[in-house]
């Protein structure tokens, strides 16, 4: 679980990160395009303040009048009431009508009417409200004062008449909603009246009434029989026999049980007597309970064979056979109970069932009266409630409702003079957002890289060196290092990689430079990476490649005679092409006469022969070739290579460019080994640790100093 949770956290981290690159990429492309296109604001701006001074020096005076007008929402209703809108709305509504174009139009056509002899121009209209105050102060502006003023008085009285044309309108509208809906209730209450009185007739209420009552309380009487005889029925079936038998016996008269009557109870309960089966059942049992104590107390001071106990004993065998006769018949008369029992339950249960279902009849049609009754309830309290607002709508409909007025006419027109300030700097700031788009244009259209953000995104190869860009003049290694720390630092980093790198055959040996497109400085990065490896003390050959155009010769000061060319068409030997330059362990081939031959002399053996033989000779060859898009040579080259490196400038190599260079070279089974970087400003977050790097080292070494 922990490392998922790492895994998470690292994954959220390398996105967010990956969003701030994108956004610095972009903010680094449009500073770069401020930067390059400055200008096209300036121009811009130029151009509207100079067309804005034009119009406003140029365009006809114009004529302002205003007007004021009093407007209140506040509504009285006959009953005293008060109707208020929300100011702010209300407001603000009025504004959007005194502006709006049925109104511009009404007063046009009014204008039109009444002073032919005016020539229509153009007028506007601004409107303003007085703070916390419910006055309105219209503006009107145009070139013509008499058609302004006239325009103006135009808009007031027809806004006075448009609101109160609506309102009456909609008083009209709501005066003629609520009788048609009057009508309709109406008519629904007369079927829901009709609908009740059929009811009535087809039932009695008072006698439905009386019988709902009694069915309750019949109802609720058999309920209560039924739970006393289920009560009983499960009490008999819980129960012993014995405890029955005792349970029923338990009501009668106690049985005599001295001695003197003893005879007469007997004789009783064996002629049946008048009990029950379990009275004499219960009488015989106790009976025998005494004439066996009567025995035990006889035999504690007679023998048993004496006549008494033998008499005894006789008589307590002849109740036993009686107790059995009793049993019987009080069992057979408790299960002629359960019986009954059972019998009274289902017929009680019967008469519930029958009852109940009278009684929900019942209930139902006493539901349909109420349902019925209540609908006609609800029908007159809304047809009562619709009676009454017809008759507000329509004392309403005959009121002012609203406060109305023009308090001042529209004044004498005066010439309006507008601000040139205003003016100009109105069309300063339309200048400004013109140039401004036509440089988000550029910016979007511009896919030049200005990031290893965007360079990454686009092709799979490492960015092996970060090349900082450096003044005119020390672009070369062979200046004072001292003015050019992180350029050889740069380098360094390049050399290492080359020489430390786990390849797979080893460090390479021959190693392409080239670009995309002429001018992203190939040369310099192919002569000061040959300068840093020949310092390191490896013999290191630097061979211009750009037939055409190479130029590495002049950095050297030497002649561009004899050199590749010239060995390639087999005018000259190796040995004499090869110059030694100022930098020990550093010879170099200038690119030499080129001929007419074309691409072809680089798919001849004799470039075969040439790498073989000079391969021999040094430890690391390092080739400037013409930029890939340009020619085909170097493509042919780049396939012949250990590995080629790409160049790309930034801020001006694009994405496009650089990918198709990249993959022009793999089409032609080049090893493209990385990507160089160039011309990074030391100012860029992605250049930061050389900065940081060398100037404390330059403190320190003042301070040693």
């Amino acid at each position: 679980m922990p490392n998922s949770q790492a895994i998470s956290t690292a994954t959220a981290s390398n996105t967010s990160g990956e969003r701030i690159e994108a956004i610095r990429s972009k903010i680094s492309r449009y500073r770069r395009v401020v930067t390059s296109y400055w200008w096209i604001p300036a121009v811009t701006i130029s151009i509207g303040l100079a067309t804005q001074a034009w119009l406003s020096l140029t365009s006809p005076n114009s004529y302002q009048s205003a007007g004021r007008i009093l407007v209140s929402g506040r509504i009285s209703l006959p009953e005293s009431g008060m109707f208020n809108e929300e100011a702010v709305n209300f407001f603000g509504t009025q504004v959007e009508l005194m502006q709006s174009a049925e109104v511009r139009r009404r007063a046009a056509s009014r204008v039109q009417s009444m002073r032919p002899d005016l020539s229509p121009v153009p007028v506007s209209i601004a409107v303003s409200q007085i703070p916390r105050t419910s006055i309105f102060v219209l503006t009107a502006t145009g070139q013509n004062p008499d058609f302004v003023k006239a325009y103006l008085n135009a808009v007031m009285e027809e806004y006075i008449s448009l609101r109160r044309g609506i309102f009456n309108e909609k008083s009209e509208s709501t005066l003629t909603a609520i009788t048609d809906e009057l009508a309709r209730v109406e008519t629904d209450l007369r079927k829901d009246e009709d609908s009740l009185f059929d009811w009535k007739k087809q039932n009695n209420l008072a006698f439905l009434q009386e019988e709902g009552t009694a069915a309750g309380g019949y109802l609720a009487a058999l309920n209560k029989d039924l739970a006393g005889l289920e009560s009983e029925y499960n009490l008999i079936n819980r129960l012993t026999e014995e405890q029955n038998i005792d349970r029923v016996a338990e009501g009668d008269p106690a049985v005599p049980t001295d001695e003197s009557n003893s005879r007469i109870v007997s004789d009783l309960m064996m002629s049946g007597g008048s009990g029950t089966p379990a009275d004499s059942y219960l009488g015989v049992k106790r009976r025998n309970y005494i004439l066996q104590a009567q025995r035990e107390q006889l035999l504690e001071t007679r023998q048993p064979e004496h006549p008494k106990i033998k008499a005894l004993e006789q008589e307590i065998r002849q109740n036993k056979k009686l107790l059995e006769v009793y049993r019987v018949q009080a069992l057979e008369q408790l299960e002629s109970k359960r019986q009954s029992l059972a019998a009274q339950i289902a017929n009680t249960k019967s008469q519930i069932s029958q009852w109940e279902v009278k009684s929900l009849d019942l209930s139902a049609r006493m539901g349909e009266f109420e349902r019925l009754k209540a609908k006609v309830d609800r029908q007159k309290s809304l047809y009562d409630r619709l009676l009454g607002n017809v008759q507000n709508v329509d004392v309403n409909s005959n009121i002012q409702q609203d406060i109305l007025s023009i308090m001042e006419y529209a004044t004498p027109p005066g010439v309006s003079i507008q601000p040139l300030a205003r003016d100009l700097a109105m069309g300063g700031i339309m200048g400004a957002l013109a140039g401004l788009g036509i440089l988000l244009v550029i910016g979007a259209l511009d896919d030049r890289i200005v990031s290893i953000t965007e360079l990454q995104a686009i092709v799979e190869e490492e960015v092996v060196a970060i090349i900082p860009k450096v003044p005119d003049g020390q672009q070369l290694l062979r200046v004072n290092e001292d003015d050019n720390l992180g350029l050889f630092e740069s380098f360094r980093k390049l050399r290492s990689w080359l020489l430390f790198t786990e390849w797979e055959k080893g460090p390479p040996k021959t190693i392409l430079i080239s670009s995309a497109i002429p001018g992203e400085g190939k040369s310099t990065v192919s002569s000061n990476l040959a300068t840093c490896l020949a310092s390191s003390g490896s013999r290191t050959l630097l061979i211009d490649a750009d037939l055409r155009r190479g130029n590495l010769h002049r950095q050297f000061g030497l002649e561009q005679d004899p050199g590749l060319g010239d060995v390639l068409n087999g005018n000259v030997a190796v040995e004499k092409a090869i110059h030694n330059t100022e930098i020990k362990n550093l010879s170099f081939i200038p690119r030499g006469y080129y001929g007419s031959g074309g691409s072809a002399i680089f798919v001849s053996t004799s470039l075969d022969h040439f790498l073989a033989e000079v391969e021999k000779r040094f430890d690391i060859i390092i080739f400037d070739s013409s930029p890939v898009l340009a020619v085909d040579e170097t493509s042919i080259l780049g396939g012949k290579v250990d590995i080629a490196l790409v160049t790309i400038r930034c801020g001006m190599t694009s994405l496009r460019l650089a990918k198709r260079t990249v993959g022009h070279l793999l089409s032609r089974r080049a090893v493209v080994g990385g990507i160089i970087y160039n011309a990074v400003d030391p100012a860029n977050h992605e250049y930061p640790y050389y900065n940081y790097y060398y100037s404390q080292q330059r403190s320190g070494q003042k301070a040693a100093a």
